[in-house]
This record gives structure tokens, C-alpha cells and sequence, in this order.
């Protein structure tokens, strides 16, 4: 993995897959989120798969509150063009990585404010599915590997930030037909997808960044 500064591909003739990835700073309580370190870890990074893809990481770590999150789509998405928009969130207590496939039209306020407005947004849909194309034939192999950390496929994203981040995305991109240009030409919407990380007891720094790492070039193949 080179740093994005020093890469000298010829662009011409390599395939490029830019990664906008997100990870959150402390909450909670908590002394440690790994999201954080592994968003700051590829932050600028460059790497190459054996197929001859450069995935590139563009990463941004927010503070979990209504501001940053609120502010995310007009701040790092709207008017950017993006591969794949991977939003990272730790999972505590959990042995897996949970790859989130729904956003529910939920905003996170409401949880220390009842009298909030319940919704993201109220005209849009309750639910938006992921725009990741689960059957594609590289990303049901990732799935299925079983070396340690657990893959799992989920349809809770909880009722919190990082719910609220994910609904945010995905109605960007539907309402506004973010779309990304495959390898054989056809035009499909701009990736988006949610993994839930488990705790630095459960998953260090490195195995963390292979595993981020891993599951991009598994969305990469789909290019």
C-alpha cells in the first residue's frame, strides 16, 4: 500500500476505485473507537489488487453528534464522485464484523429527546436497502470466508449515529441518482454500505485496516 501523493499509475490505462470511508471518534464513555484509527490508518492510501485496481481511500473521522453527522452529505459527498461510500461504527460487545445491509429513516436525537422530530427526513422512505450489489459473486465469497473475523450480514443498524449517517447517504444517493460507471460501461448507483467493527480486544489495528482493505477490493471486482 503506497500513499495516494506518491502514486504514479499510469491513469490512462489503470483502473482506478476511490473509497470514501468514515469512522467515528470517542462516544459514550468509551477510551478507544477503532473506527477512528483505522479511517486515520488509510486515510490517503493507495492499494493495488493482483486484477491491476487501484483502490484509493479518502477518509474522514467524525465527532458522534447532529452537527458532524447532519453535515456529512453536504460537507464530503454532495458533488464528489465516489466508488464506494464505506461508513465504519463500532459494534461493542459483538465477535463479528456486521455488514449492515438497511438504514432505517430514523433520527438519532430522538434517543435523548422524545420530543424531536422522529424522522432523518419525512418524505422519504422508511427503509433504504444498501446499494452494494450483495450477489455479486466476489463480495458472497468474502462473505463467506471463514477465517477469523466472522462475517455476518445484518438489518439493524441500530437507532443512532451511525443508523442516521447511513440513512443520510443512501437518500442522497437515490435522490439524486449517484451513479458510478461499471467495468463493462453500464451506469449503476454509487456504492454505499455500513460495517459495524468490533473492539480492538476483538480485532487489532492491522486486522482491522486487512479487513476494510479486503472488502473494498471485494466491491472492487464488481468495477
Amino acid at each position: 500500500m503506497t500513499d495516494a501523493s506518491n502514486q504514479t499509475t499510469d491513469s490512462s490505462s489503470a483502473k482506478s476505485f476511490h473509497v470514501l470511508l468514515t469512522g467515528f471518534k470517542l462516544f459514550g464513555g468509551i477510551s478507544i473507537n477503532p473506527t477512528e484509527h483505522i479511517a486515520n490508518a488509510l486515510n490517503g492510501k493507495v492499494h493495488s489488487t493482483p486484477s491491476g485496481t487501484s483502490i484509493k481511500f479518502t477518509a474522514v473521522t467524525l465527532e458522534v453528534n447532529d452537527k458532524d453527522v447532519g453535515e456529512f452529505v453536504q460537507s464530503h459527498l454532495k458533488g464528489k464522485s465516489f466508488d464506494l461510500v464505506l461508513h465504519l461504527g463500532l459494534a461493542q460487545g459483538v465477535k463479528e464484523c456486521l455488514i449492515e445491509i438497511m438504514a432505517s429513516n430514523t433520527a438519532a436525537h430522538c434517543l435523548h429527546d422524545p420530543s424531536a422530530p422522529p424522522l432523518v427526513d419525512p418524505l422519504s422512505p422508511l427503509l433504504l436497502p444498501t446499494t452494494l450489489p450483495l450477489s455479486q459473486p466476489s463480495i458472497r465469497t468474502f462473505m463467506s470466508d471463514f477465517r477469523s473475523p466472522a462475517r455476518l450480514w445484518s438489518r439493524d443498524a441500530g437507532k443512532y449515529y451511525c443508523n442516521e449517517i447511513y440513512y443520510r447517504s443512501l437518500n442522497y444517493i437515490h435522490g439524486n441518482s449517484c451513479e458510478r460507471r461499471c467495468g463493462d460501461g453500464k451506469m449503476e448507483y454509487m456504492y454505499c454500505v455500513f460495517v459495524h467493527m468490533p473492539e480492538f480486544d476483538v480485532l487489532s489495528l492491522e486486522d482491522g485496516v486487512q479487513f476494510v482493505v479486503g472488502f473494498c477490493e471485494a466491491c472492487a471486482q464488481g468495477h
